[in-house]
């Protein structure tokens, strides 16, 4: 089967204490708030990584839109790694047929608020790219704005 990448970058400046932030985007269930295919969260796990901090593991479902309100409900594995050294949260997420989403958050603290920059990656089946690399960059956009909306944002930026 043909695989291709798909890969893009969202970034906010946020109005919020970068510890305040990675606290809350360090839980999972928050995403259910902030991702808007997120339907559940289930069978959460943690484990220790490789540095000590906690991990976790679970599955989410997820609504796929398909035609009008036709839509699939999709459960991934996820794994959710603080990195809190490095001021970064990576995700990995393993969905059917063979898809993989990586994404990493990076916080940079600055002298107002925080600057939140997410890096997604996604290996897909290459007939499913422009349906998949559409709907996870809509998703994420979706995510930054709520994170704006809720911590709101550096003025001028």
């Amino acid at each position: 089967m043909f695989r291709t990448e798909v890969h893009f970058v969202k970034q906010a400046q946020l109005a919020v204490d970068a510890a305040a932030l990675y606290t809350f985007l360090s839980v999972p269930h928050n995403y259910l708030k902030l991702q808007p295919l997120v339907t559940e969260i289930k069978g959460m796990k943690t484990f220790a990584a490789a540095d000590g901090t906690t991990s976790y593991q679970y599955t989410i479902v997820e609504r796929l839109p398909l035609l009008g309100k036709l839509a699939w409900y999709q459960p991934s594995r996820v794994t959710l790694t603080p990195r809190p050294p490095l001021n970064q949260i990576a995700f990995v997420i393993y969905s059917s047929p063979g898809l993989r989403l990586d994404s990493l958050y990076q916080l940079t603290p600055q002298a107002q608020g925080t600057r939140l920059s997410g890096t997604v990656t996604i290996s897909v089946a290459t007939f499913l790219a422009g349906y998949v690399g559409k709907t996870a960059e809509q998703a994420h956009e979706a995510i930054f704005q709520r994170l704006r909306e809720r911590f709101g944002v550096v003025e001028g930026r």
